[in-house]
C-alpha cells in the first residue's frame, strides 16, 4: 500500500487574521499581563475567550508585537490600575503625603513626579497596551468586531452564518445589514426579525415576528400530523415560536398600532404563511396567536382542542363543500372543475331531452 502523501495545503497571503483582530479589540478593552496572557489586568481569566474564538494567544501576540500593534505600557497608563492605598503608598516614596487626596489627584501628583523616569518604584507587572497603529486597525475592522460580538443576539445556530468575520475581514467596509438583511429574508424570518429590531426598524421586525410565528405553526402543524394522534401531543409557541415572540409585546407596544391595522396584519400574514387552512381556521389561528403572544398555555390548550374536535370552519367565502381551496392543489382544483363541468353536461343533456 502506498504512503498517504497528500499536497501540503497553501494558507492565503494576508496581512490581517481574522483572530488578530479580534485579540487587538480585546486588548484594548482588556488588558493582558505580558507575563501571563491568560489574566486580565483588572482581574479574571482570558482562556474561556481564547478557547471560544480559537485563539493561540501566544502566538498571535507575537504577531500584533511584530507588526507593532500593541506594546508594553508605560509607567503612567498603569496607574489607574493601582488602588488608592498603592497609589498612597507611591506618594510617600516621593513627595510629601496628604491624605485628604483622592484617587485622581494621587495619579497626577505621581505624573507631576515624572514617574517614567523611576520605572522600579511601581510594583505592578507589565501588560499589552494597544499602539496608535492597532486602534485604527481596530477602527477599520469595525464590522467584523461587531459581528464577532453581536451574532449571538439574532443567530440561534452558528452553522447558519454566510458573512461570518472573514468576509468583513475582506469587505471592511461593508455595513452588515446591507448583506445579513437580504441573505435571511429569504432563508430565515426569525433572524430577520431579530436583524430588523436590533438596527432599529421596528415595524419590519413586527412582520417578520409574525411571519416566523406563522411558519412555526405550519412547522407544528406538519410535526402533530406525521407524528401525533392529537394537537395536545406537542407545546406548539413554546416549543417552535417561543423564541421569536419574546419582543413582540414590547415592539407592539412602542408603535402603538390600532387594532383594525393589527388585524389586517395577522389576516395577511395568515393568507398569504398559513399552508393548511383546512387544518388551521383563520379564527383558532388568531388563538393561538395571542396564547403564543402572551405564553397563555391553557388557552393555546383549549385552541388545539377545537382542532382535535373538528371545530375549524373557516371564515374564505371560497370554500367548496369542508375543503377550503386554499388547501387543495392546482391538480386538485383541475380536477374539481372536470367533474362539475361533465356533471353540468350531463344536466344539459337531460333537458334537452
Amino acid at each position: 500500500m502506498k504512503d498517504f502523501r497528500p499536497p501540503k495545503l497553501q494558507r492565503k497571503n494576508s496581512e490581517t487574521t481574522v483572530t488578530e483582530v479580534l485579540l487587538l479589540n480585546k486588548i484594548y478593552e482588556k488588558p493582558v499581563f505580558v507575563s501571563n496572557v491568560n489574566r486580565k489586568v483588572t482581574g479574571g481569566s482570558m482562556k474561556n475567550y481564547y478557547e471560544l474564538q480559537g485563539i493561540d494567544a501566544k502566538a498571535v501576540l507575537f504577531q500584533l508585537r511584530s507588526k507593532n500593534w500593541v506594546r508594553e505600557n508605560t509607567n503612567s497608563e498603569a496607574l489607574p490600575y493601582l488602588s488608592k492605598s498603592e497609589l498612597e503608598e507611591l506618594v510617600k516614596s516621593i513627595s510629601q503625603f496628604k491624605s485628604s487626596l483622592n484617587k485622581d489627584k494621587l495619579v497626577q501628583l505621581i505624573l507631576d513626579y515624572h514617574l517614567e523616569n523611576k520605572p522600579n518604584r511601581l510594583s505592578i507587572n507589565k501588560f499589552y497596551e494597544v499602539t496608535a497603529t492597532g486602534q485604527t486597525i481596530i477602527k477599520k475592522y469595525k464590522n467584523l468586531i461587531w459581528l464577532n460580538e453581536n451574532k449571538s443576539n439574532f443567530l440561534m445556530a452558528f452553522s447558519q452564518l454566510k458573512y461570518d468575520e472573514a468576509y468583513f475581514l475582506e469587505h471592511p467596509s461593508i455595513e452588515p445589514e446591507t448583506v445579513l438583511i437580504p441573505y435571511y429574508q429569504t432563508r430565515d424570518s426569525g433572524i430577520t426579525a431579530r436583524l430588523y429590531d436590533y438596527f432599529g426598524d421596528i415595524e419590519k421586525s413586527v412582520n417578520y415576528t409574525l411571519k416566523a410565528l406563522a411558519e412555526a405553526f405550519n412547522k407544528d402543524l406538519q410535526f402533530f400530523n406525521s407524528n401525533y394522534a392529537d394537537m395536545s401531543a406537542f407545546d406548539g409557541p413554546f416549543s417552535n415560536a417561543a423564541g421569536i415572540l419574546e419582543q413582540l409585546q414590547t415592539q407592539l407596544n412602542a408603535l402603538n398600532v390600532t387594532s383594525d391595522s393589527m388585524d389586517e396584519l395577522l389576516k395577511y400574514v395568515y393568507d398569504n404563511i398559513i399552508i393548511n387552512k383546512s387544518a388551521l381556521s383563520y379564527q383558532i389561528f388568531l388563538e393561538l396567536y395571542e396564547s403564543a403572544l402572551h405564553l397563555d398555555s391553557q388557552a393555546w390548550d383549549k385552541a388545539c382542542d377545537k382542532i382535535n374536535a373538528g371545530d375549524n370552519e373557516t371564515n374564505h367565502q371560497d370554500s367548496i363543500g369542508h375543503f377550503d381551496v386554499y388547501s387543495l392543489s392546482k391538480s386538485d382544483l383541475l380536477e374539481i372543475r372536470t367533474i362539475i363541468e361533465n356533471r353540468l353536461a350531463e344536466l344539459n343533456n337531460c333537458i334537452d331531452e
